[in-house]
This record gives structure tokens, sequence and C-alpha cells, in this order.
């Protein structure tokens, strides 16, 4: 239950009542609504296995909460975890792509579920990607990321793998004609595990987000380790050298999530730690928000992030003028 003076709550951030809240998942405009799909757990107990909770907005402002979208299927392919994903509009149907997890599988599984109701729930997953071989010495695989071009459709897919060096962090690709269909075609992005400007890329890279930017395609990774699991958001530009930069300077923002078309062009989330204790966020009962939407920009080559401008309807009174500087309405 939540305390009457629980400042610490986010007013303006999607932010469950209770319960933990982590990775955001498949934002989607439908043409009338943006929908919104956020890993969840109805208490702060991690031993839950994890849901997609849902929320809905006309104007990437003002958020409604619904129902749990995705549950996991008792003796299904996510049994013990719905993973990320994302979704995508096949007609009139939201097809959604996530990683399903069972105890015991050294690997998490591609499924697809589709809703008929316009996002509110999904039916019956399907596996639709076979796992990688066991001679690629793939240690980790999970988190699609699917989108449509000219052609067909893209799915990618993050990984880490034993190389004869050691570990390889890559965005695996696979290409489809239906979105049903899947055959592996090479590696969008890999880099052995180094340090760039400072920070480690990573073991393996998951929450592979491929975002449009100026004309270019950017590729968003989760720098991710097996000792010392989740590290930085990183991005780097397809189609050049793997130049991995730290997306956000703040230690606390990790799964990064792209909206690819929307009326506001593309949009940014991300899972919003408070980086309180294990103690604090019990008697709290609740941890976790889905950051405010972002515009992106590419400066120099380095991506770039700020509240997006439809968030400046929150604002209330006037530019004031303070010692040579102003400060904008609050």
């Amino acid at each position: 239950m939540n305390r009457p003076a629980d400042h610490h709550r986010p007013q303006f951030h999607i932010c469950p009542p209770r319960g933990y809240l982590n990775d955001p998942n498949g934002p989607i405009h439908d043409g009338r609504t943006t929908h919104l799909y956020f890993q969840s757990r109805p208490r702060v107990d991690l031993d839950i296995p994890v849901e997609w909770g849902h929320a809905t907005s006309p104007d990437l402002v003002h958020w409604t909460l619904h129902r749990p979208a995705i549950a996991p299927l008792p003796g299904g392919p996510d049994t013990d975890g719905v993973w990320s994903g994302n979704t995508v509009c096949a007609g009139p149907a939201i097809r959604a792509y996530y990683s399903g997890a069972v105890a015991g599988d050294p690997l998490q599984t591609v499924l697809l579920a589709q809703s008929d109701d316009g996002g509110a729930s999904f039916g019956a997953p399907v596996r639709v990607v076979e796992d990688p071989a066991p001679e690629e010495s793939v240690t980790m695989f999970r988190d699609p990321f699917v989108w449509r071009d000219e052609d067909g459709w893209s799915m990618a897919v993050g990984s880490a793998r034993t190389g004869r060096t050691g570990q390889v962090a890559a965005i695996r690709h696979y290409r489809s004609a239906d979105g049903l269909e899947w055959r592996h075609v090479d590696d969008l992005a890999s880099l052995p595990r180094t340090v760039v400007a400072g920070e480690d890329t990573g073991e393996g890279w998951e929450c592979p987000q491929i975002l449009p930017v100026d004309g270019s395609e950017v590729a968003l990774v989760c720098s991710w380790s097996q000792a010392g699991g989740p590290g930085q958001v990183l991005a780097l530009s397809l189609g050049g050298p793997v130049h991995p930069l730290r997306v956000d300077d703040g230690p606390n923002f990790y799964a990064a999530s792209v909206m690819r078309d929307s009326p506001w062009g593309p949009v940014l989330f991300g899972w919003i730690t408070e980086g309180r204790a294990t103690g604090w966020i019990r008697q709290a009962g609740w941890s976790g928000a889905i950051s405010l939407p972002r515009r992106t920009w590419l400066d120099h080559g380095r991506l770039c992030c700020e509240p997006h401008p439809t968030l400046d309807s929150l604002r209330l009174g006037a530019p004031v003028a303070a010692q040579g500087a102003t400060v904008g309405a609050q």
C-alpha cells in the first residue's frame, strides 16, 4: 500500500501504484493511441515471473494504466517470464515479439503473440526463431526488436558469444517476408569486449533497438555481463565502424525502447531506477518508472536526447529573468 507521504513517487512518469517495473517494451502508435508495454510484477518480489504491463496515451503526456496485456502461460514457452521485445502493426492486428523464459533453458526463446482487440490482450505465443546452433557458442540470446522496411521485415536480437579471443557482443539480424517465418542473415554489428570512451562495451548486448535519426540508422544496445549484470545504454551508428558511446550520463537509465514511427517522429523511452537499497524498495512496495519520452538527434556522430517537446504542455506560468539567465515555466 502506498504511503500518503511517499514524495519519491513520480507524478509525470508511468509508474504502477505497486509492484516492480523495469524495461519498457513495444511503444507503438496505432493511428489513434500510443500503447506502451513494460516489464511488470504485482509485488516487489523478483521471484515472481515477469509479465507485460500496459499503458496508453493520446499525447505522450497523459497516461492511463490498464490490466497486464501478456502474462506467462503455465507450462508454455514463457512460463517463467514474458521478457523484453517490441510490437508492430500488421493490418488491424498488433503483434508482440518477445523473449520467453523457461527455468533451466540456457537461452530465452523468441516468441510471437498477436492482439486482435487493439492491443489490450494477446493470444497464446508461438516460437518464430530457432535458437542459435551449438557450434555458434552463443551464451546469451534475447530481446527481439522487429521493424518493417521496403523489402519486408527485419529483426534484431541481442546476444553474446564466445570467440577465439574472448567474449563478443553482437546484434543478430533476421529477415522475413511476412513477419512469421524468419531466417538468420548475419550480424548488424558485433564487437569483442573492450573499453570505449571509458565505458565497458559488455560481454553481450541486450535490448537492441534500431532508431532512425537524421537520415541514419542508429543501434541502441545495453551492455551486459554474466558477472556484473546490466551496464549502460550505448549507441552506435550502423553501416560504419563500431564505436559505441554512452547515451545517458546518469546512473539509473537502462533498457531503452524505441517507437520508430509516430505523429511526433521517433520517440525514445527507458527504464528509470531509483538507486534505492532493497529494504527501502520493500518498505515502499514499488520500484521503477518509465522515463519521460525523449526526442533524439545526432551531434558529430553522438546520439543526443532531451525530453520531448510534447511535455511542454505540462508547464505553467511564464519564463522569468534570473541574473542574466532565463528560468523557464515550471
